[in-house]
C-alpha cells in the first residue's frame, strides 16, 4: 500500500489524503497536537530559563515569538495541502505526524532524562505526540493506516528541524527589532 491509499476499516471519518483516496480522521489531529505543545513549550519557557543549567542564546519572549510563528507555518502548510487537496497531502501528513514524534525525544524526552528535570514540552510529549506516534507506527504495520516510509521519517526531522530554526532565529530578530527602539 502507497500513502494516499487506505484499507482496513472506515469508520466513517472521511478525510481526503490524495487524489481519491480516503483515511482516518486521525490526520486532522496533528495540527492540534501541534498547537498544545507548542503552547506549553511557549508559557513554561519563562520559568524554565530561570533554572536552566545553561544559558541557551535567546529570552522566552524571543522563544515565544519564534514558537507562534513555527505554529503558524505548520498550520498553512497543513491548510493549504488540505485545501489544495495535492498529490503529496498524504506525504506531508505522515512527515508531520513524523516530526512530532521525534520531537517528542529529540529535544524533549532526552533533555529531560539527561537533566534530570522538567523540559518545557516534555507533558504534552509524553501524553500527545509519543501516543500519536505509535498510533501511525502500529496501524502502519497492520495495514490499517497509510504506510510509513523512510522519506517521511526523513522529511519531518529535515523540516521539523529546519523550521524550528528559522523560525526561532525569526522571532530573535523581531524581538530584537521591536526592543531596538526602545533602547533609543
Amino acid at each position: 500500500m502507497t500513502v494516499g491509499q487506505h484499507s482496513g476499516i472506515d469508520d466513517g471519518v472521511v478525510s481526503r489524503i490524495s487524489g481519491t483516496a480516503k483515511s482516518h480522521g486521525f490526520f486532522l489531529l496533528p495540527p492540534i497536537l501541534f498547537a498544545g505543545h507548542n503552547l506549553e513549550e511557549a508559557l513554561s519557557m519563562y520559568h524554565w530559563l530561570k533554572v536552566a543549567p545553561y544559558a541557551p542564546p535567546f529570552n522566552a519572549t524571543q522563544f515565544a515569538t519564534g514558537v507562534f510563528l513555527l505554529t503558524l507555518v505548520g498550520f498553512c502548510l497543513y491548510a493549504f495541502r488540505w485545501i489544495g487537496r495535492g498529490e503529496y497531502f498524504g506525504d506531508v501528513m505522515m512527515a508531520f505526524v513524523c516530526m512530532e514524534f521525534l520531537n517528542a525525544f529529540v529535544p524533549h524526552i532526552f533533555a529531560s532524562v539527561a537533566l534530570f528535570r522538567y523540559t518545557p514540552g516534555l507533558i504534552t510529549s509524553v501524553i500527545l505526540y509519543v501516543p500519536a506516534g505509535l498510533y501511525l507506527l502500529i496501524g502502519s504495520r497492520r495495514g490499517t493506516m497509510p504506510d510509513l516510509h523512510w522519506k517521511h521519517w526523513t522529511l519531518g526531522a529535515v523540516i521539523g528541524a529546519l523550521g524550528a530554526l528559522v523560525c526561532l532565529w525569526a522571532g530573535i530578530q523581531i524581538d530584537t527589532l521591536l526592543n531596538a527602539n526602545d533602547s533609543v
